[in-house]
């Protein structure tokens, strides 16, 4: 998934537009679950639908990444057969498509992915971490994703799962700015916001780190085993603001000296970490 916390959502053009059309038409007609799981998910849940151009810093994007529900790689090639033969453009990588300038990345999930939550591509044989992908798919509702244009979202806090999961796997450290903007945003200028309800229950939550809290509540509240075992796991492993997993925030922050930001990103894991206990 896209790094969200450094981002330009543009949609001054059609194509996105156009190509989420033809994709959330596409699997209503084949029966096909879909859950929106990309950069525009966490953007839209946060902000709104999007209505002209949108701002995490200083990255443009025009993806949409998803997951779709299938049960074998016959129905993922006919899949993508059928969204090729409705104008979308095959890309180099298995599970990317174009739609103009728009990238679509599409992961199936279903009997193809082991018990342990791998999913291997059969072309390229790269596997793929699937933990928490079975929790996005259900927590998913119907959004407004641009004017007039809904679709299945998958849930904040089961993206939390899905990028803990990411890092895990791959190591990029836009994941952990993933974590560390939803985790800062979440329930923050809600009119119904948990985060009052929460602060005199656990001792040193504040507002600014109660919705990283409440994310990590949620987490386990609505979780699948596999992903609350494997999040508190990794949170656990964040003893104090002097991590390696802080360190490397601060660094892709571009703010590696600053004592006060580095006692805000791990206030911000602990909250998580004591959310899911």
């Amino acid at each position: 998934m896209p790094n969200i916390s450094r981002l330009i959502l543009v949609t001054d053009n059609l194509d996105l537009a156009t190509g989420l059309k033809k994709l959330i038409s596409y699997c209503e007609a084949q029966g096909v679950r879909i859950a929106l799981v990309g950069a525009l998910a966490p953007a839209v849940l946060i902000s709104g639908p999007i209505r002209g151009s949108m701002r995490f810093g200083n990255r443009e994007t025009r993806d949409a990444d998803s997951l779709v529900e299938l049960q074998s790689w016959e129905e993922w090639k006919r899949f993508i057969e059928g969204l090729v033969a409705l104008g979308f453009q095959r890309d180099k990588q298995e599970h990317r498509l174009r739609y103009g300038k728009a990238e679509f990345d599409l992961v199936p999930y279903g009997a193809m992915v082991t018990d342990k939550q791998v999913l291997t591509w059969p072309s390229s044989q790269s596997e793929m971490n699937m933990i928490g992908s079975s929790d996005a798919l259900n927590s998913a509702r119907m959004t407004e994703v641009l004017p007039d244009i809904s679709l299945p979202v998958a849930q904040l806090w089961s993206i939390i799962g899905l990028k803990i999961a990411a890092y895990r796997d791959r190591r990029f450290p836009r994941d952990l700015s993933d974590i560390v903007y939803i985790a800062d945003e979440f329930e923050r200028s809600d009119p119904k916001t948990r985060r009052y309800d929460v602060l005199g229950e656990v001792n040193g939550l504040t507002f600014e780190n109660a919705g990283a809290y409440l994310l990590g509540s949620d987490i386990k509240t609505y979780g699948s085993v596999e992903s609350v075992t494997h999040s508190r796991e990794f949170l656990k492993s964040i003893e104090d603001e002097y991590s390696a997993i802080i360190a490397t925030v601060l660094r892709e922050e571009n703010r590696a000296f600053s004592d006060s930001r580095r006692s805000y990103v791990y206030g911000l894991f602990r909250a998580l970490y004591l959310g899911i206990q």
